[in-house]
Parts: C-alpha cells; sequence; structure tokens
C-alpha cells in the first residue's frame, strides 16, 4: 500500500470534513458521514485513486493537528524604542496616515545609530550624521534617499526641530521617473554560489525553473504534473497577475531533471509540486543568499524574475521573446529592469547601419 505523509493525511481529511465528514469523541472520523463526492475530492486533493483514500482511512481514522503557529516575538531592542513617549506620540499622530510604518521603522534604525538616544534629544549634528549615514543613501543616487529624507523630515516636525527641517531640503533627491531598485544575479559564479547553498530540493528545483523563465512565484507555485509537456518542452502556468496562462519553453534537460524531482516526491495529478509558501522559499534563498556573500537580499523575485529578464537582455534575447517567456509587458521592462548590456546595443546598431 502506498504510505501516506503527514500533509497528506491532513488534506484528506479536510476534502473529507468541506463534504460533511463528522468525527466522534476521541477525534476519529466516522465513517459514511460525508456527502456525495467526498471520497472524489479527497482523492483529488492528495492525488490518488479512491481506494488508496479508503486504505488510508482504515490506517489513519484521525484527523491530524496542524501545527501551532510560532507566534512572533517583538526583539527586545524594538520594545525599548517603542516605550519612548516620543515615540508613542509620533505613533498616535500618524495612525491612519500614508508610510507611517515606514516613518515608524526610520525612526528605528535612526534611534539605533544614535546610540539609542531618545528622539525628543536629536540634535542638528545627530540628524547631519543621519542625512548622509550609509544605511539611509540610494545606492542609485549615491545621495540620501527620498524616502528616508521625508522619514527623518517628519522625526524633525514632530520633534518641533523646525530650524533644522529646514537645512535639510529634499530636492533633487528622487530618482529620474522610472527608475527603480533592482537586484539581480549578474554572473555564472553568483548563480553557482547560489546554487550551492539552497538547502532544500524544492527550493532549488524551483530556482533552477525560475531562473530559466522569469515567472513570479506566485505562478511556479501553482504548478502540477499535468501542467508539463515533455513533449513539446513546454510549461503551462497560470499567471495570477495578468489572470492568463503562459506557455513557458525549457530546453529538454530541464524538464528531464523535473521530471526526476516529481518522481522523487510522487507527486500526482493536480497535486502542487511546490507546496510550501512564499516565505519559507525567501528565507531559504536569503540563507543561501548569505551564505554565498551576496551584497543584497536574495528573495523569488530578485533571484528569478530580475535575474532572467536581466541575463537574457545582457546576452542578445530580444525584448519580444523576454516577454514571452516572463509573462510581462515590454514596458515594464524597458522602464524598470537592469537595461540593456552597451555591447548588444552597439552590436545591433553596427548590424544595421
Amino acid at each position: 500500500m502506498v504510505r501516506a505523509t503527514t500533509i497528506q493525511i491532513q488534506n484528506m481529511h479536510d476534502a473529507l470534513k468541506k463534504h460533511g465528514a463528522k468525527y466522534d469523541k476521541d477525534g476519529n472520523i466516522i465513517k459514511g458521514s460525508w456527502r456525495r463526492g467526498a471520497i472524489k475530492a479527497a482523492a483529488e486533493a492528495v492525488g490518488k485513486d479512491r481506494r488508496t483514500i479508503y486504505n488510508w482511512l482504515d490506517e489513519h481514522p484521525n484527523r491530524p493537528e496542524r501545527e501551532p503557529r510560532v507566534k512572533k516575538v517583538i526583539p527586545r531592542y524594538v520594545e525599548d524604542f517603542m516605550d519612548s513617549e516620543t515615540v508613542k506620540q509620533f505613533i498616535e499622530k500618524k495612525v491612519g496616515k500614508t508610510k507611517n510604518s515606514e516613518y515608524v521603522t526610520i525612526g528605528l534604525n535612526a534611534w539605533r545609530i544614535l546610540g539609542k538616544k531618545d528622539p525628543i534629544n536629536w540634535t542638528e549634528e545627530d540628524y547631519q550624521l543621519l542625512w548622509s549615514h550609509p544605511e539611509f543613501r540610494d545606492e542609485m543616487t549615491g545621495k540620501t534617499g527620498f524616502q528616508y529624507a521625508i522619514g527623518l523630515r517628519a522625526w524633525m516636525t514632530h520633534c518641533k526641530m523646525y530650524d533644522t527641517l529646514k537645512i535639510y531640503d529634499t530636492k533633487g533627491l528622487k530618482r529620474p521617473k522610472g527608475a527603480k531598485k533592482t537586484h539581480w544575479l549578474k554572473t555564472t559564479e553568483e548563480l553557482n554560489a547560489v546554487i550551492n547553498n539552497i538547502e532544500y530540493p524544492d527550493t532549488l528545483m524551483m530556482f533552477f525553473i525560475g531562473i530559466q523563465c522569469g515567472s513570479r512565484f506566485g505562478s511556479i507555485q501553482r504548478t502540477n504534473p499535468s501542467h508539463i509537456s515533455y513533449a513539446t518542452d513546454q510549461i503551462n502556468m497560470y499567471e495570477p497577475k495578468v489572470k492568463t496562462y503562459v506557455e513557458r519553453d525549457f530546453p529538454p534537460e530541464t524538464l528531464e531533471t523535473l521530471k526526476q524531482y516529481i518522481y522523487d516526491f510522487d507527486f500526482k495529478g493536480k497535486q502542487r509540486i511546490f507546496p510550501r509558501t512564499i516565505n519559507m522559499i525567501n528565507d531559504d534563498l536569503k540563507q543561501a543568499g548569505l551564505k554565498a556573500e551576496i551584497t543584497f537580499t536574495l528573495t523569488t523575485h530578485v533571484a528569478m524574475k530580475h535575474t532572467f529578464v536581466s541575463l537574457a537582455s545582457n546576452r542578445g534575447v530580444s525584448l519580444e521573446v523576454v516577454c514571452r517567456q516572463a509573462g510581462t509587458d515590454a514596458k515594464t521592462i524597458m522602464d524598470f529592469y537592469a537595461g540593456i548590456d552597451r555591447r548588444k546595443i552597439r552590436a545591433e546598431l553596427w548590424r544595421r547601419i
């Protein structure tokens, strides 16, 4: 008999409960208490046949409890910051206003940089230090980040530092229109370093697929075995942002690797082959990025979409093909991603002129 995982047992019982299944005082399911179609729904939920469901119910009649959600613990230094009357009044006045939480975070970082001095005691020299501090600098402009500047000015206003406020102008701090902070893995060495430090196989497989198609996490996560065509070397992925399916092309070797992954972990039918959440996958990538000594925070969007679009563009792939594979319109790519390598521009101009 096919052995069931804890997740499969949970999913089976969840499907049955949706179809009216009842449980006795010991937590065991009452056979036959479900409505018509329940067994079929349970079979689809775990990608097995109905006979397997009946066998699993004999072996696992009790619905397993879900793992309790871990309570988020506020670090002690944040509590110390929030204990300040100045901070409490700032939060109270800013509640419901734009970017309130971001301004509080800017204040927290400034408080830490200034040796945990209460904001009401920040001097003009303190603000001068903060205004030029590396943590508040925009990598693209080389100046104080516009949002950091607005946040610091909010604290100046709150603490009635009006004379200081006049000194620090935000004019000229904005980025050029359309420019967006974009990171991506730029070399084969960086890619290999990240790959070698990814701990979990599902994260590695998602990364492997993502850097070849530039898909968003939400699209790749929806993939199940029925979406894959080994005959045409394509995966039909649903893009939730644009609400349509995108046929993405892959080298045969990629799909052979994916086929082995699906076989090894026994994914079938409409069962998602990447069941974990975006937070879990992002945590894996962040840790891999730290171990690989990547200088920015690695996430699914950075690691997959940004890297694919930028590397494909820089290596001569046409904008039309990049847009089709990534499922992203041309304007977004031209405005927000890493841009076109100078060698590509010259090569295309010299070929045509």
